[in-house]
């Protein structure tokens, strides 16, 4: 549910602001779409124009965004290649800062769930944010669209509780300063999972 990208880096301040509240980004999906299925438009509510595509995935069923959310509607997916694709828009390549927030809930257990990224399984991903295999919230970066993670953290608690969960992630890859902050429902997360920073860094591989 409320899915946000904004183009520069947020204040812990801020993050904790957005947990009560809603401010409007370079991307904002408010989920209130009413639409389920495959090849539904989900509207960018930003104003940018930055409008996803819903896939359903090998067994043609579920993605439903006629739920409802945490704030407003939401979008459930079913664990068998659900996805929003947002194609392959340089706004979504971190030039400098980029803070991703939203709202989410899972109550499945050992398996990863991606909550938002950029790329794929097949050319690699870029940065992702997700439920991790430890069922804890995770978020990293790549070097580009290829190789190993080069900087992640992880949050200290899980989060698979069934109830609804605030994440903010904000991503620093200016290499002279390459950095993720975490946040969980408000609070930051500091544990370090990889760090190859010394000798990697973010679009370089």
């Amino acid at each position: 549910d409320d899915i946000a990208i904004y183009g520069y880096s947020k204040t812990a301040a801020q993050i904790l602001s957005d947990y009560n509240s809603v401010s409007f980004p370079i991307l904002y999906f408010p989920f209130e779409d009413n639409v389920s299925g495959d090849g539904k438009i989900i509207i960018d509510a930003s104003g940018n124009e930055n409008n996803g595509t819903t896939h359903w995935g090998a067994n043609a069923s579920g993605m439903d965004c006629t739920i409802v959310g945490k704030m407003g509607g939401g979008c459930l997916f079913d664990g068998t290649g659900d996805f929003i694709d947002l194609g392959n828009s340089t706004n979504f390549h971190i030039q400098d800062t980029m803070t991703i927030t939203g709202w989410f809930k899972t109550s499945a257990s050992g398996v990863r769930q991606m909550i938002m990224q950029k790329g794929d399984a097949l050319i690699g991903y870029e940065w992702v944010i997700e439920v991790d295999v430890n069922n804890k919230l995770s978020a990293h970066f790549n070097p580009g669209n290829s190789g190993s993670t080069v900087y992640a953290k992880v949050s200290s608690q899980t989060v698979i509780d069934g109830a609804w969960h605030h994440f903010a992630a904000v991503y620093y890859v200016n290499p002279a300063s390459e950095d993720i902050a975490l946040y969980l429902d408000g609070q930051e997360e500091t544990v370090v999972i990889v760090d190859q920073r010394a000798t990697r860094n973010y679009g370089t591989n």
